[in-house]
Parts: structure tokens; sequence; C-alpha cells
């Protein structure tokens, strides 16, 4: 499993009930995608910082979805261009499910 960490910069005058509302306009996009495994949407007001944390399972459905085409769409929507952070995830430790899970470097690729 990997993660992608993005964040951009929110434009001045942008309220956090602007940056909900362009949230919540976008989930439907993200909901049935087999290889996302979830999506948080997370606000920096004191930063002016919009961000994703995107779950994936693997790099090829990340890059797939991540392409230029939607970073042209979050530029247009908030004004910045997206900084993109990759992160492996070779453990996760889950409460809900009550277990550790371990994933091999194959399952990231």
């Amino acid at each position: 499993m990997m993660i992608d960490v993005i964040t951009f910069q929110l434009p001045e005058g942008m309220t956090r009930g602007d940056v909900i509302k362009f949230y919540e306009n976008t989930t439907d996009k993200w909901r049935n995608i087999n290889e996302l495994i979830r999506k948080s949407y997370i606000y920096d007001g004191e930063a002016r910082l919009g961000s994703g944390i995107y779950h994936w399972k693997t790099v090829a459905a990340a890059d797939q979805w991540h392409d230029a085409e939607w970073r042209k769409f979050v530029k247009e929507l908030y004004g910045s261009d997206p900084v993109v952070r990759r992160f492996e995830v070779p453990i996760v430790a889950d409460n809900e499910l009550d277990q550790t899970i371990t994933f091999s470097i194959d399952e990231a690729a």
C-alpha cells in the first residue's frame, strides 16, 4: 500500500466553508474507485492549505488518477499547483480491525 499526501495553497478570500463545499463536490468522484482504499480531506486555515490524503492499493493506480488532467483541475479549482508527496506504507496499526497489517514491498508497486 502507499499514500499520496497532496497539498495546495488556498487563495486569499477562500473561506473554510468554501473549501468544505469544494471538497463535498468532489467526493462522488473518489467513492467508487476500487484501487483507492480511503481519501481524507484535510484543511489548515492558518497556513491556508488544503490537502488530501489518498490510501492507494498500488502506485500505478495513484499515477493513473493523479495525472496531468487531475493536476490541471486542482489548479483551476484552488488557484495553485498541487504538491504530491508519496509514501510507502509497510505497516498499519489498525484499531478498528484490532490488528497490525504488514505489506510487502511488492504490494506497493
